[in-house]
């Protein structure tokens, strides 16, 4: 299988050179959907190839990664990923389908929402390193556009078909696609496992060159495939005919405006009398999206969750959690359930319509503080606007849906440049301080640390 063979053989690569290997690897994760799999007999736990290599590349980081371990300052997410395991640990210790039951879902969240998180944070440290791996993510991405317009001239993804055949079993198979006839239409996902996951991690992308082009990281030359497909991912965010890609765009993108310059009003004027003027011009599908954030009536005619749906499902989570309130039913609840009220969630379309009956009060509050944490804490240490709009279009678009195919570690890694190349982390770097290396073998990597260091501070 194609898909393997790619796999193993990053992973041999990363054997004679981890930082680059683990690069291929994170980008090689965009692409990996739940129906790539190794093992989907009936009756064993689903293995997919995205989890299998997870697992392989934490055993390699822990094993002989550490001497990669250059950041200069301690991780800034460990409370709040702290908090999540355990609310995670002990809701799944008290859960309603036991902690055997759910103990491999624990190990695949903790690896994959916070162990390969913090393996990034500690193994990419210089401009060299964000650059090499924002490179084959600009690929990725482009030919995911160039994908993505295929797929809507021929309203289908030969892709997702040839995906599905991998997933010998039924009841794990998943098809997120949308044909023609939809009350939507069609939607595209192009390489990525959903509409709404492929929108924003095209809306991601291109508000990250924005932000690099606006503040000249990104000249010249060097500038010019990053623009184009930043541009490309525009259009296809808007293909995917879902609201909630569209939003984060439009929230994100904020943070690349200078609200402070005399240019900000009229701009705004002529940007939304642009978007007047080309609407009619656009394909219906998409002018009727648009027109559906100012027009409840466009709205309620394109479908989708309404208002009183949204009520109901929070209605029927909130009787959930009160059948076990402090630490919920248990991340895997819904497999040993199947009442009304858990018919009701509709899926649970909003991260807290997850929580709530799965984590309990606990998780809730642990959700809290992480909304606190990523969209007022974070900035504020390290002064950085992109890292608030960027955070904030992240909360209120989990708030208002699932996203169900975005990639995380696109989100994470973003948020690392931003820290890495604050005011606040450059003085640590100048400060020389390296934390995460061992004392034990600390002479073995001096060398190299000091190597890194110098890099840094030429950079």
């Amino acid at each position: 299988m194609i898909f393997t063979f790619i796999g193993i053989s990053i992973i041999l690569y990363s054997l004679f050179n981890f930082k680059k290997g683990f690069s291929l690897y994170l980008c090689y994760k965009l692409i990996l959907v739940t129906n790539i799999t190794l093992i989907s007999t009936p009756g064993l736990p689903l293995l997919t190839l995205e989890m299998a290599m997870t697992l392989i590349y934490a055993f390699l980081f822990f094993l002989y990664g550490r001497r990669y371990q250059f950041a200069h300052i301690k991780f800034p997410f460990a409370l709040p990923f702290a908090l999540y395991a355990g609310a995670l640990i002990i809701s799944s210790i008290f859960s309603i389908a036991g902690f055997g039951a759910e103990l491999s879902n624990i190990v695949k969240q903790i690896l994959e929402n916070i162990i390969i998180i913090w393996m990034a944070w500690q193994v990419f440290e210089t401009k060299d390193d964000f650059f090499f791996i924002f490179k084959i993510i600009t690929l990725i991405i482009f030919f995911s556009c160039v994908y993505g317009i295929v797929e809507y001239c021929i309203k289908r993804n030969p892709l997702t078909e040839y995906e599905a055949t991998l997933n010998s079993n039924a009841d794990k198979l998943i098809d997120w696609t949308y044909s023609a006839t939809s009350g939507r239409g069609y939607r595209i996902n192009s390489i990525f496992e959903h509409a709404m996951g492929a929108g924003v991690n095209w809306s991601i992308y291109s508000v990250f060159v924005f932000a690099l082009i606006q503040k000249k990281t990104l000249k010249g030359n060097q500038m010019v495939m990053p623009l184009i497909t930043a541009i490309l991912c525009i259009p296809c965010i808007l293909l995917t005919n879902s609201r909630s890609p569209v939003l984060f765009f439009i929230i994100s993108v904020l943070s690349v405006i200078n609200f402070r310059s005399k240019k900000f009003l009229p701009s705004i004027c002529i940007l939304l009398a642009g978007i007047i003027i080309i609407v009619p011009f656009l394909p219906e599908q998409v002018s009727t999206l648009l027109k559906s954030f100012f027009s409840s009536e466009t709205a309620s005619s394109l479908g989708g969750s309404s208002i009183a749906m949204r009520f109901d499902q929070l209605g029927a989570a909130f009787e959930l959690m009160s059948m076990a309130p402090l630490f919920g039913l248990g991340p895997g609840f819904h497999d040993v359930m199947n009442n009304e009220l858990v018919r009701r969630l509709l899926g649970s379309e909003s991260i807290w319509l997850q929580v709530m009956p799965q984590l309990g009060l606990v998780g809730l509050m642990v959700y809290i503080f992480q909304v606190v944490y990523f969209i007022f804490i974070i900035p504020k240490r390290f002064k950085s606007r992109q890292l608030f709009f960027i955070a904030l279009a992240y909360w209120v678009t989990y708030t208002i849906t699932s996203l169900p195919g975005f990639e995380s570690i696109l989100f994470y890694l973003f948020i690392f440049y931003f820290i890495k190349t604050s005011s606040r982390y450059k003085r640590s770097v100048k400060e020389g301080k390296v934390y995460g290396v061992y004392f034990k073998g600390f002479k073995m990597h001096y060398n190299v640390i000091k190597r890194e260091l110098k890099r840094t501070k030429e950079s």
